[in-house]
């Protein structure tokens, strides 16, 4: 939990000062020992790392001054506190774009409501576990801005996974249309989010078989679980043809994409990053940990050994 944390916290103030998260852990592998590997990404999830710490924390708590060294645990309730607020960074950095691209469609008499499509909904790639995922937390301060969400997850049978969000978002589901399912004591309710995809007929076929969501109409469309299926499918390629789209990918799964493809067909892959350099030089594209500058030098130096 605290390596994790402290490679989300990374992530974030590497934005600020322009530094390449990826660039700097390559640079790190070649001291050659000692480097055991987090990576930043959408945040912690799962039945055990957001939880089981906890319990020494409760432990700690109720041991007196004596038996316990001052200050003991306070690392790990760091990274407890750094979780939620690492989550909330991240979405109000797209909430804002999304929000402010709304308003002025709404000057040129564009009234869409803004909406955005999840892909992955469960804690890690390639599991149907959905327990503590962290996207639960990006829906629901997506919902409370107003901005409608959907989501496209193969791995799980659903059409509709409930969501719990408090009495003051309420408005805010009702006016997206949102299906609301049930109340959950006096200050809560729950509500339906819709998976793209919900018959898992996808065992024991190939990738190239999964049936897509249409991307168009959508505001913005958010990595948050770099599934296997998404990369090996077109989702990828689909999602950097959509203009005016905005894409953030909070787990680095178009590069690891275009990075698969640099050994295949020069021609295919030389579109696919000439896609990527017009949606990054139209301020389109947010990559959790990636510089900006880096990611730039990155695309013309791919495109030049296409030549």
């Amino acid at each position: 939990n605290v390596q994790i944390n402290l490679a989300n916290q990374l992530a974030w103030l590497y934005r600020k000062f322009d530094i390449d998260v990826w660039e700097t852990l390559e640079a790190v592998k070649t001291k050659g020992f000692g480097l055991d590997s987090c990576f930043p990404g959408a945040g912690v999830g799962g039945h055990c790392i957001p939880i089981d710490p906890g319990y020494f924390l409760s432990y700690c708590s109720e041991m007196n001054d004596y038996s316990l060294p001052k200050g003991i645990g306070s690392l790990i309730q760091c990274a407890f506190d750094f979780s939620e607020k690492h989550i909330n960074l991240w979405s109000d950095l797209v909430i804002e774009k999304i929000l402010e691209k709304s308003n002025k469609n709404h000057i040129t008499g564009e009234l869409n409501q803004p909406n955005v499509l999840f892909l992955g909904v469960t804690y890690k790639e390639d599991i149907e576990d959905c327990r503590m995922s962290p996207v639960i937390n990006y829906i629901t301060n997506f919902v409370d801005n107003g901005i409608g969400v959907s989501c496209f997850d193969y791995n799980l049978e659903s059409k509709l996974f409930q969501i719990k969000v408090s009495h003051n978002s309420l408005e805010n589901l009702i006016n997206m249309k949102m299906p609301l399912l049930n109340r959950v004591g006096n200050s809560e309710f729950s509500f339906g989010v819709e998976n793209l995809y919900f018959n898992n007929k996808l065992k024991g076929k190939k990738f190239n078989d999964l049936v897509l969501p249409k991307l168009t109409g959508f505001s913005a469309v958010g990595i948050l679980v770099n599934h296997r299926g998404f990369g090996e499918s077109k989702m990828y390629e689909n999602l950097l043809k959509e203009e005016e789209v905005l894409i953030f990918d909070f787990c680095d799964g178009l590069r690891k994409f275009l990075q698969k493809k640099e050994n295949g067909d020069l021609e295919y892959y030389r579109s696919l990053l000439t896609l990527f350099e017009k949606k990054n030089d139209a301020d389109e594209i947010i990559l959790m940990g990636c510089s900006k500058l880096t990611l730039e030098n990155w695309i013309k130096d791919k495109l030049r050994q296409t030549e």
